[in-house]
């Protein structure tokens, strides 16, 4: 379970720009909440705390009953190549390596190198790239980029997935693609935060959050039709 409580980050300080206004949430393992609203509304900072990467400036993140607060920095790098997975908008591959390389290179010092590329195979097969392990970034076409990109982000069995507009730079063809992966992740009872800009995108969650100036102005849940007041 992910636990928001009264979340605030701000940046700058004159003037100060309120990212996250007092988010309070509660995510459940296996949840898929799809996050929309206009640039600078304030989802990318979500993920971002979420993923301990941003501190924030007050209230209180709880992952798995971890207090991120009362973490230190080994402790979140820990917990974010154990539990926490990212798949971003531009991919974030290493020209300089190769498929299989790309995948398997953050795990490498913790993990024994023979295991690691057993799964990375498998992963690739998977994700219909078994044919490219050893081409290099630079010969592939964008939908096979972000294919590798979700290799590398299940490499380490994640419970949670962030997902930063993984479908913004692809055609509707290789869309259906990512997001068909992406949902076959889930059913395996992986807990997602989908952050997208495409309307088509967002039927694809259980849960959908709209978010507006750092607020989360509506929190939608399909199963129930429920709409839960707008947080102020």
């Amino acid at each position: 379970m992910i636990i928001l409580e009264d979340v605030i980050v701000k940046y700058g300080t004159n003037p100060v720009t309120i990212a996250l206004n007092k988010i309070s949430l509660k995510i459940n393992q296996g949840d898929w909440i799809t996050i929309v609203g206009s640039s600078g509304s304030g989802k990318s900072t979500l993920l971002n705390v979420v993923g301990g990467l941003l501190p924030l400036t007050s209230g209180a993140i709880q992952i798995s009953g971890l207090d991120l607060a009362q973490l230190n920095n080994n402790e979140i790098q820990e917990l974010r190549r154990n539990t926490i997975s990212y798949i971003y908008q531009d991919f974030k591959l290493f020209n300089q390596y190769t498929v299989l390389e790309n995948i398997i290179v953050p795990q490498l010092p913790y993990q024994d190198k023979k295991n690691l590329i057993t799964k990375a195979k498998h992963l690739l097969t998977s994700v219909n790239l078994d044919h490219r392990t050893n081409h290099f970034p630079t010969q592939l076409s964008g939908g096979e980029k972000q294919r590798v990109a979700i290799a590398r982000a299940l490499l380490s069995e994640p419970a949670i997935l962030l997902c930063d507009e993984p479908t913004g730079n692809l055609d509707s063809e290789n869309t259906d693609v990512i997001m068909q992966l992406i949902k076959a992740t889930h059913s395996k009872g992986i807990t997602i935060l989908f952050v997208t800009h495409d309307q088509k995108l967002i039927h694809y969650g259980n849960q959908i959050l709209t978010m507006r100036d750092g607020n989360i102005k509506e929190h939608y849940i399909h199963e129930t039709n429920d709409k839960k007041k707008s947080y102020k």
